[in-house]
């Protein structure tokens, strides 16, 4: 599901670095992940890091995201 969503995206891959496409991405991500050795981004990669565990954390971590985007 997650593979034919990013595929198909039409959305600008301006924004990546070391990526030429959003499937790129997804799969770094995924290969990291199933090894354990997830890469901490570095201090200037982002300047929010949210980490969701469970889905019933999502609507707080959202709700983070607007209170941030709303102070701009």
């Amino acid at each position: 599901m997650k593979k034919a969503r990013v595929a198909g995206s039409q959305r600008s891959t301006a924004i990546f670095r070391s990526a030429s496409t959003f499937e790129e991405v997804l799969l770094r991500q995924q290969d990291e992940t199933d090894h354990g050795d997830v890469i901490a981004p570095a201090e200037d990669e982002a300047d929010y890091l949210f980490v969701i565990k469970d889905s019933s954390e999502v609507p707080a971590t959202l709700q983070k995201i607007v209170d941030i985007a709303q102070n701009l």
